[in-house]
């Protein structure tokens, strides 16, 4: 496994949750500490997100309990380009 993917968080309310779970003071040091890493690793710009195929990507984006969203998602993935 990629250490980049290792820690995804694949849902977005459960991101969200862990999130606000940090204490504001926690939070505030773990942003200063990713600015200086970005800045020192990439000269103040982010890195590309790891690549993802088609499918992953839309199930990504789609709320886990949202069955109909899924399904259209994994369709859309499937069809050729420009016929969705």
């Amino acid at each position: 496994m990629i250490a980049e993917t290792a820690y995804l968080f694949r849902h977005a309310l459960l991101r969200e949750a862990t999130y606000q779970l940090q204490m504001p003071g926690d939070r505030s040091q773990l942003h200063a500490i990713a600015f200086e890493v970005i800045e020192a690793l990439f000269g103040g710009r982010a890195p590309e997100p790891p690549a993802m195929d088609a499918p992953a990507s839309a199930r990504m984006r789609a709320h886990a309990t949202d069955v109909v969203a899924e399904e259209l998602a994994d369709h859309a993935a499937r069809a050729p380009s420009g016929e969705t």
